[in-house]
């Protein structure tokens, strides 16, 4: 009986202790993405959202990161965003998983252009495109 509660308790130190040490999730704001693609893409009936939504698919992320920058390794890093990422996060509080207070903040930047752009992030959007294509 000993020897059965040992293990018991070995094996329960070394879960504890291999589940805490393990690499970390990277903490995606996956609702943001969610939300985004319920707004301008829905169920991709029209040719602008279809074409949308392709241009999500291949860039995913990178709708509000910017994939040029890199991080001291050289690889892309998501710490850096667009200028459209990076408005984004000007109107929402951190890690914010309010759905209302996503759609706020993404109707307030439809109205918004990029500098140096002469359409707004909305307009992009209808026509298909992604809300930053560059500089």
């Amino acid at each position: 009986m000993k020897h059965v509660t040992l293990m018991i308790v070995f094996g329960a130190l070394v879960v504890m202790a291999g589940s805490s040490t393990g690499p970390r999730p990277v903490e995606a704001r996956n609702n943001y993405s969610k939300e985004f693609k319920a707004k301008y893409v829905g169920e991709a009936k029209t040719d602008a959202e279809k074409k949308l939504a392709a241009a999500i698919k291949t860039v995913k992320c990178f709708v509000c990161h910017d994939p040029n920058r890199r991080n001291a390794q050289g690889k892309k890093s998501k710490k850096f965003r667009n200028p459209y990422g990076q408005a984004l996060a000007k109107l929402l509080p951190k890690k914010c998983k309010n759905k209302k207070l996503i759609n706020d903040a993404l109707d307030q930047l439809a109205a918004k252009k990029p500098a140096g752009k002469n359409i707004t992030y909305g307009d992009r959007l209808k026509k298909g495109d992604l809300p930053f294509a560059g500089k």
